[in-house]
């Protein structure tokens, strides 16, 4: 039978996928109950029972780290879809605001938009975050298009920026997005692309 060894980082030990799951795990818990500016990273090596040195090795810094926190819960639960392009519109704006509710992570977003974070962090967050849940909305909006519920000439690119941005633009104005928010902005998004959004 042949067996596979750990990778072992130059210099160092096998990293453990259980340790990085932990840290996550706690990492998430802190932003949502801390924000971002007060995550502790000792608390969260303490809540994961681990060391600050071995988060530190792992990620180099807090923001750093949320990022993948954050990443990870946005992979999680990801929708599956159904082929009905509405109805699957509206599941992934609800899955959008599970991960912004539950990591508390709308901080980090404005983060992303300062000058102050690192560039491979903010672009992290790009190609971890961003692309990938612009990338399903923008699958579901040209299923719209291709069964002919949606127009051909549809601006997708806008429509799919609207819609998470219509989240954001609550809070800008400091009010809390309704609770069938996810109905609301998917239907005005359909009638914006040429639709007739189902009753």
């Amino acid at each position: 039978m042949v067996t596979t060894s750990p990778v072992v980082p130059v210099g160092g030990r096998p990293r453990s996928e259980a340790i990085d799951e932990a840290v996550l795990t706690a990492a998430l818990r802190a932003l949502a109950r801390d924000g971002l500016a007060g995550m502790s990273m000792a608390r969260i090596a303490a809540d994961a029972g681990t060391t600050r040195t071995a988060i530190y090795r792992r990620w180099p810094s807090k923001t750093d780290l949320a990022v993948a926190a954050v990443a990870r819960l946005a992979q999680v639960g990801t929708p599956a879809v159904t082929g009905d392009p509405f109805v699957d519109l509206i599941a992934e704006l609800e899955h959008f605001r599970h991960c912004i509710i539950e990591a508390g992570s709308l901080p980090l977003a404005g983060a992303m938009l300062t000058g102050a974070v690192e560039p491979q962090v903010r672009q992290a967050y790009l190609d971890q975050i961003v692309a990938p849940r612009r990338a399903r909305l923008h699958t579901l909006l040209q299923t719209g298009v291709d069964s002919g519920q949606l127009a051909a000439e549809a601006d997708l690119t806008q429509a799919g920026a609207s819609l998470t941005g219509s989240w954001y633009a609550y809070h800008l104005a400091g009010t809390t997005p309704p609770h069938d928010w996810p109905v609301r902005a998917a239907r005005l998004i359909w009638r914006g692309c040429g639709g007739v959004p189902p009753r």
